[in-house]
């Protein structure tokens, strides 16, 4: 497969039964990608990760997709892309690509006219909501977070359509679900394919540039439970527990610089105005005590060090 025909390329038109590898090249950024089509016919799913390209959980995930997934026994296709900011792996970057210091996951649907951020995210979700019927982003905590794993959809107002993405986000079973009514976050790659008419949602677990095979294992094994339920393999689904809904989160910014402790991790339950971080000066002594604003669970702490102003916690509420 040619990347310059990549632009044009119907994953309908490929032969069955045949893992297909290529790249979608954006001025001289080449963005990897699998198609493992089956041999039998059936829907299309993407997995995407590596929006942040210090997501390792995430990548590690991807790969092992590719590896265990077999075209012979595959009814559909699935489209897989590994490492999407392959600029931020390269330079350990936090959140943005350092090309041009953006966060791709804020700029969906892209723009052909923007700086490189923009491009890539226009040619990756062309092509995506193109091909696909269905989506799974997959992330976790970048190099500064310490983050409770969930999975994440935005509601869509149709409830036949609801259900389904609700049942997605269950189907990876990580515990807990944020069902965002709510125009949160702007630009995020499975918020715009859901309004693209994709079946989209986010799984999230670790974090921290840690590479945790548990972690690993979750994420694949939801991704196991959801091409069960597309009767896109055969098998039985594993392991799927109450994952508890939340339907909203904030985020708490420090008010000082310094070193954060936090009190209670990512995954702890809270209550309202509890004690949950310190923000110490480098002597030692507490500038900022943060409170949470109300009951619910922490979903990520960032940290140590920390800047006024700066994302600190995020609780699911």
């Amino acid at each position: 497969m040619e990347p310059k025909k990549v632009r044009d390329l119907e994953i309908k038109d490929l032969e069955p039964n045949s893992i297909y590898r290529s790249e979608i090249i954006v001025e001289k950024v080449k963005i990897p990608f699998v198609v493992i089509k089956g041999k039998n016919e059936g829907p299309t799913l993407a997995v995407t990760a590596g929006i942040h390209g210090s997501e390792y959980n995430a990548s590690c995930t991807a790969f092992t997709l590719i590896e265990r997934i077999s075209p012979e026994n595959l009814s559909g296709t699935i489209i897989v892309f590994p490492l999407i900011n392959v600029h931020a792996f390269e330079n350990r970057s936090v959140y943005v690509c350092p090309l041009d210091g953006k966060n791709i996951n804020r700029v969906f649907p892209g723009d052909p006219t923007g700086s490189i951020s923009d491009k890539i995210a226009f040619e990756v979700f062309n092509f995506l909501t193109r091909n696909c019927q269905y989506l799974i982003d997959l992330h976790c905590g970048d190099l500064i977070e310490d983050l409770c794993a969930y999975a994440s959809y935005k509601e869509t107002g149709d409830p036949q359509k609801d259900v389904l993405l609700e049942k997605m986000a269950r189907l990876m079973d990580l515990g807990a679900i944020l069902s965002d009514k709510e125009d949160s976050i702007q630009g995020t790659l499975a918020e715009e394919a859901t309004k693209a008419g994709v079946y989209s949602i986010v799984a999230e677990c670790g974090g921290r540039g840690i590479i945790d095979e548990k972690c690993v294992d979750r994420l694949y094994r939801g991704i196991h439970n959801i091409l069960v339920h597309l009767k896109m393999i055969l098998g039985k689904k594993i392991d799927i527990t109450q994952s508890k809904k939340f339907h909203k989160f904030l985020i708490l910014n420090s008010n000082k610089e310094g070193f954060l402790l936090p009190l209670k991790k990512a995954g702890h339950e809270v209550n309202e105005d509890e004690d949950i971080a310190d923000i110490r000066d480098y002597s030692g002594k507490i500038q900022e005590t943060m409170r949470s604003p109300a009951s619910g669970k922490i979903l990520l702490v960032t940290g140590p060090p920390v800047k006024t102003g700066e994302m600190a916690i995020v609780i699911l509420i």
